[in-house]
């Protein structure tokens, strides 16, 4: 969920408490079905049926009024099967965005007077309303509220609950899925509604969902039952299933590690049941098989992928809080359930960082097959101080530090060894969406520094003790030799590298990666109070930002601005006049320029570029820009507000 969008929930859930057995609720009412109506996706409008007043044509030749019949009774079979779609689509809760539950490229900004404003996909205003407060657009939909009373919109702009719909506040219950309060009867209650507001389930329990506490990122809740008996509803109040539970059930959430941003997944976890869902389509991905299936609750720890799921058994102490010591943990490996205490005796780990077992053997760790059962090394070496570091299960290098020998191994098999190697370890992109070794080997007192892909590719090797020091998403390298006494001044600084090992540009003071097109550089070092820089530049004139493409070429390089930065397709640069000088003697290496921001002898100013890198704003103070918010950037100016999508198209002012 966007973090700079807040999560409406008018009226708090009471603090969360150790989950207890669920006693069976006096008979609360489950909402029937609700009638049936109609339900126009976004944007469309309801059409009528044709009329049926046309006379039929009079037969022309034998045989006529069987043929017209015939065509009667299929129109008539083609409106009633159209009847049942509309039918079935308005009990399945129709009309919402297609694609992953989570997207929408429709957004809200804030106002200057910190209003929200709903904005479409195509940066057009979507509504007149002002609201006071504004959630997350889930599948489509958002709470939002204005004088006190609480509704939901549509990403269109149109109005799915209205704010005179409920006497009561609408509360955000889970990702797209609402509550409101209301009298079942029998008492106070909740009823469980969609976006659309078709009415679920009610439930006179204090929480519609007694195992799903202030996270809204589940698109999933649970309602209590009679007996310990359970409900689970997806956000399109699709009723997924039904089960009974001796203990509180847990639902809990994860997003997975390598892969597209926000690929999340959901874990529902009860008494002898254990179900994992693609949280983002709303469909499931596994279910342990009865005879498997753990008697006590797990919570979900991490997703490697939908073959590789790390669980560790949900333990709560006296004070309700969740500890460590003693927990169990669990695997989802392909379609079967491992326990890790079985699979490696004593000594399991539950980190859930890497997909191995460390049994007590000298602290050796193994990798878990995919049958299940753990791997013996294949490396046919000296068992004495071996192991092994893990990007993935099937994706492992084998370290022998007495023979100084390492081999890389893939699906079980061999495709790389190095002799000679002082370290290894490892390191993800930006997006954590591939994975690399770093090797150092060492003879002679001479370094040499390879980095290899998870797959055993070899993409960089060089003589001396560089350092990686970070990896864009398409495989280029920022690696600097800053620290080594043996470098030349030409190979002192920051380089970028690309994917097959080939120096694309540098040495510069510093280099960032904007996104994985451009890359941010300075002669110097610059930030708002205290200005740093090689002592071979003049602060005045020699020190300046450049923004570089994965060429190499600099695109941006314009002297009066000494740093730039980055976010989507959104550029700013920093300019700073300096008008006095303090040398640090102390320092041979650097001199040191060190001010008070704000003060006379320091000028610090900003400038907005779009995705062409043409300016929008220039000679701006700090406060007079804002671009914390993923889908949008506000420069103000006095009274003035002006609001850019992120590729510098104005959207809205004020």
């Amino acid at each position: 969920m966007d973090p700079n969008q807040p999560n409406i929930n008018p009226t708090p859930n009471p603090a969360p408490v150790a989950p207890q057995p669920v006693a069976a609720p006096d008979p609360a009412p489950v909402a029937a079905a609700p009638e049936p109506q109609p339900v126009v996706a976004q944007g469309d409008t309801a059409t009528a049926p044709a009329s049926d007043a046309t006379p039929a044509p009079q037969p022309k030749a034998k045989g006529g009024k069987k043929r017209i019949g015939l065509i009667i009774g299929i129109i008539v079979g083609v409106l009633a099967v159209v009847g049942i779609i509309i039918l079935i689509i308005n009990l399945v809760g129709g009309g919402f965005a297609s694609g992953p539950i989570f997207e929408s490229k429709a957004y809200f900004i804030q106002n200057k007077d910190k209003k929200y404003i709903l904005i479409n996909a195509d940066g057009q205003r979507a509504s007149e309303e002002v609201f006071d407060e504004a959630g997350d657009i889930v599948d489509g939909m958002a709470l939002v509220k204005k004088d006190g009373k609480t509704g939901v919109i549509k990403e269109n702009g149109q109005m799915s609950i209205n704010f005179d719909e409920y006497e009561n506040e609408i509360m955000t219950i889970g990702a797209g899925i609402y509550g409101v309060s209301v009298d079942t009867g029998d008492g106070a209650g909740y009823q469980l509604i969609t976006g659309s507001n078709r009415k679920i389930a009610e439930s006179d329990k204090p929480f519609v969902s007694t195992a799903f506490i202030n996270d809204d990122d589940i698109p999933y809740v649970l309602v209590p039952q009679e007996d310990n008996a359970y409900d689970l509803y997806d956000a399109r109040g699709k009723r997924v299933m039904s089960f009974e539970s001796e203990k509180t059930p847990v639902l809990s959430s994860a997003t997975k590690s390598h892969g597209e941003d926000y690929e999340q997944f959901a874990l529902l976890s009860y008494s002898n049941g254990l179900v994992l869902y693609d949280a983002n389509n709303l469909k499931e991905v596994y279910s342990a098989k009865e005879e498997d299936a753990p008697s006590d609750v797990y919570t979900i720890g991490r997703v490697f992928d939908t073959n590789r799921v790390y669980l560790y058994q949900s333990v709560l102490d006296d004070d309700a809080s969740l500890f460590d010591d003693d927990r169990k943990a669990l695997y989802i490996v392909g379609d079967k359930l491992v326990d890790l205490n079985s699979a490696c005796s004593d000594g399991s780990s539950t980190s859930g960082d890497l997909v191995v077992c460390d049994p007590d053997d000298e602290g050796r760790r193994y990798p878990i097959g995919n049958d299940g059962n753990k791997m013996k090394y294949p490396y046919n070496s000296s068992l004495d101080n071996e192991r092994a570091t893990y990007i993935d299960a099937t994706h492992f290098a084998v370290n022998n530090s007495k023979d100084k020998a390492v081999a890389i191994y893939v699906d079980g098999e061999v495709k790389k060894t190095y002799s000679k190697v002082s370290s290894i370890s490892t390191m993800s992109d930006v997006k954590s969406r591939n994975s690399y070794y770093i090797i150092r080997l060492y003879d002679d007192r001479e370094y040499k520094t390879i980095v290899v892909k998870a797959d055993g590719t070899e993409v960089f090797a060089k003589d001396d003790y560089y350092t990686v020091s970070r990896i864009n998403t398409n495989g280029q390298m920022i690696i600097s030799n800053s620290y080594s006494d043996n470098a030349k001044k030409d190979e002192k600084g920051y380089f970028l590298y690309g994917t097959d090992g080939s120096k694309l540009y540098g040495p510069v003071y510093s280099l960032s990666i904007i996104n994985d097109d451009y890359y941010s550089a300075t002669t110097g070092y610059v930030s708002t109070s205290t200005y740093y820089l090689n002592r071979t530049a003049d602060p005045l004139k020699d020190v300046k930002g450049m923004i570089i493409d994965t060429t190499g070429k600099e695109v941006l390089n314009d002297t009066k601005y000494v740093a730039y930065s980055g976010q989507e397709h959104v550029y700013t640069g920093m300019s700073i006049k300096i008008t006095e000088k303090k040398t640090d003697d102390d320092d041979d290496d650097e001199l040191n320029y060190s001010y008070s921001y704000g003060t006379k002898d320091v000028e610090i100013k900003y400038a907005i570029f779009d995705k062409d890198f043409n300016k929008i704003a220039d000679d701006l103070e700090e406060d007079d820009v804002d671009t914390t918010n993923k889908k949008y950037f506000c420069i103000h100016k006095g009274d003035s507000y002006k609001y850019y999508n992120m590729d510098g198209k104005e959207i809205y002012s004020e």
